[in-house]
């Protein structure tokens, strides 16, 4: 009967195991080096860069729901609108400050005072948007950050097919070291 040698057992197993953990340990590393990166301000945006946009017509009317301004915070990064002048596009009427909300580069027309002749009209505003401008570094940094949190979203989906699939071979070499064990024991070879 062949004996096996202690240092051989378990390798499959442990290499596996070793190996997962080393990639989980990698990533996490990765991760709280580039967190640092971006919370500690060491790579530093240009931030206040200001655009004003002068007369913009909205796209279409403006109402309790709102349009979305031209320069916003999609197209610029961390944009921020402020409205200076509000008027109705087809009489020029001064829409007061109180007929309307700037969320998010959003403006929609307000409650707060009852002038409805503002209401889901075309308006014309000028407003200024607040953006970052992001150095190289820092753009560099926040693209890697997100590839890694996409790509374990990616991975963590695969998670419980990866590890079925582990077991299954694990599974098939037992059984394969069962037989093997069996057949050199001279159980299962029986004479007549």
């Amino acid at each position: 009967m062949r004996t096996l040698f202690k240092d051989k057992t378990g390798g499959v197993v442990t290499n596996t195991v070793m190996g997962i953990g080393g990639l989980i340990i990698g990533v996490i590393v990765i991760l709280v080096i580039t967190t640092t990166l971006i919370e500690s301000d060491v790579l530093t945006n240009n931030d206040g860069a200001v655009l004003t946009t002068v007369n913009e017509s909205t796209v279409s009317a403006v109402t309790e729901t709102g349009i979305m301004l031209a320069n916003n915070a999609t197209l610029y990064r961390n944009g921020a609108c402020t409205a200076v002048t509000v008027t109705n596009s087809s009489s020029g009427y001064l829409i007061g400050s109180a007929n309307y909300t700037v969320t998010d580069c959003r403006i929609a027309y307000s409650h707060a005072v009852a002038n409805a002749i503002v209401n889901n009209t075309v308006w014309n505003v000028t407003y200024t948007t607040t953006y970052t401008i992001p150095t190289d570094a820092r753009e560099g940094v926040d693209s890697l950050q997100g590839n890694f949190t996409t790509g374990i979203d990616n991975i963590s989906e695969k998670v419980p097919t990866i590890l079925l699939i582990i077991a299954v071979v694990f599974l098939f070499g037992a059984l394969v070291l069962l037989v093997r064990q069996a057949g050199a024991m001279g159980i299962g070879t029986g004479s007549l």
